[in-house]
This record gives structure tokens, sequence and C-alpha cells, in this order.
């Protein structure tokens, strides 16, 4: 049974199963690749590997206490699961669910072949206080009322660091490292998921301040805005304020 996928993905017969190129890229631009091998029970969807291989050139460590925490809690809520001792994601399916199984392992390798957690540095900035401030004036401005550090999902792991109670509310993450901006694109993919409608902003220092280029540029397909902040403050005020009266 071919997949029954969109013409964005390119599916290949293989070995009596199916190799799917997928929309969804790593950070270095590659491609997302995931493999339908056939079970005798349906279909076992994986990674092969690659998500793995690629955090770790990165500098991350599978092993690690916060990897083994962010493996057990974040694929589960997409559809996925980590296999420890092929060092892959994967999950099974039937036939009515393939699509969607082939879905939910392209979006969690993506996410996880970007995660670096062991190189992140931290470095004293006053930019998250900055933008936290600006956003209690806009509350008070608009009269929209403002909730900070707020959980997303129902297991309490996705936080927004602020969320207006708008008619369609909004989240802010403050994103000053490479593992916030992917905790935001979790969120937004976990409301879209769900059929959440609260919208998922994600905030970053703007350009040289931690987070490559190339992984901001990916958030934009995962988040419902990335917006920067340094030389950007007035534009960033401005935006929210507007969204909020949308």
């Amino acid at each position: 049974m071919k997949p029954d996928l969109c013409r964005d993905f390119e599916v290949h017969a293989d070995n009596g199963g199916w190799r799917v190129v997928t929309p969804w890229r790593y950070g270095d631009r590659d491609r997302v690749v995931v493999w339908a091998v056939p079970t005798d029970d349906g279909w076992r969807i994986d990674d092969n590997g690659e998500a793995a291989f690629r955090m770790t050139l990165d500098g991350g460590d599978p092993d690690s206490q916060r990897m083994r925490a962010w493996l057990s809690t974040v694929p589960p809520m997409l559809g996925a699961d980590w296999n420890p001792d092929e060092q892959r994601l994967e999950t099974f399916s039937d036939d009515t669910d393939l699509a969607g199984s082939i879905h939910a392992i392209a979006e969690v390798s993506a996410l996880l072949g970007s995660l670096s957690l062991a190189r992140e540095t931290r470095t004293p900035s006053t930019f998250k206080d900055e933008v936290l401030s600006m956003l209690r004036d806009v509350s008070q401005e608009t009269g929209v009322e403002a909730r900070f550090d707020v959980a997303l999902d129902q297991r309490q792991v996705l936080i927004a660091d602020c969320m207006f109670l708008s008619e369609r509310p909004l989240a802010i993450i403050v994103a000053g490292s490479v593992e916030r901006l992917l905790e935001a694109e979790l969120a937004w993919s976990e409301a879209r998921r769900t059929g959440d409608q609260t919208r998922i902003v994600a905030v970053t220092e703007g350009d040289g301040a931690g987070i490559p280029r190339r992984r901001i540029d990916q958030a934009q397909f995962f988040t419902d805005k990335t917006l920067p902040y340094r030389g950007f403050e007035a534009l960033l005020r401005q935006n929210i304020t507007e969204n909020l009266r949308h």
C-alpha cells in the first residue's frame, strides 16, 4: 500500500517497503527521510537513526540526563517513540494510519536532528526581562489579560513565558536558546495536533545572539511567527499589539 501523502512528499519503493523523502529539513537543509518497513502486523516507520546521528555530531549526547528526559517526553506527544538500542525514532502502524505515522516521525526527527543541548552556553542577558516588561506594558495598554509561565500541554512540559487571554489566545515564548526555540516549535506542533487555536509566537534576541540563522529560518515554518527583538523593539511591540486586536 503506497502511503497517501501530499505532493510535497517523494515516495520510493524500497525492499518491499517505502522510502519517503519529506518536506521537513534538518538544520543543514538536508531533507528528512523516513522509512516504512513491513512487519507481520503492519508497518514500522523510522528515521534510520539519522536525527540522533546529526544531533551527536552537533555536540548532543542521547544518553545525557536532559536528553533522556526530552526523548521520553517529547516524541510520544507527537506520535513517535525513541528506541535506545537502535538509536532511532520509530513508531508502528497499520495501513489506516501509515501517512500520519510518517508525518509524526518526520516532524520529530527534524526537531531532534537540530537539537544541540550539550554545546549550549548560558550567558547573563537582560533579553528575557526586557521582553517580559514590554509584554506587561502591552497588556496594560490593550486591556488584554496576560499570564506568565503558562503550560501549553497536558503534561506541563512546554511552557509559554506569556499567554495573552485574547479571543484567540496568543502565547509568547522568549527563545534565548536553541532549546527554547525548539520548545516553541513543539508547542505549535502540539497545538495543531490537538486542534488548540492558541497562536504560538517565538521571540529571538536577534542575529548573532546564540541561535544560528538557519535555525531561526526553519522556525518560521513551525511557529505562527518567529520575530526578532534587538533592533526591532518597536516593531515587535506593534506586531503583538495588532495581533491582540484581531
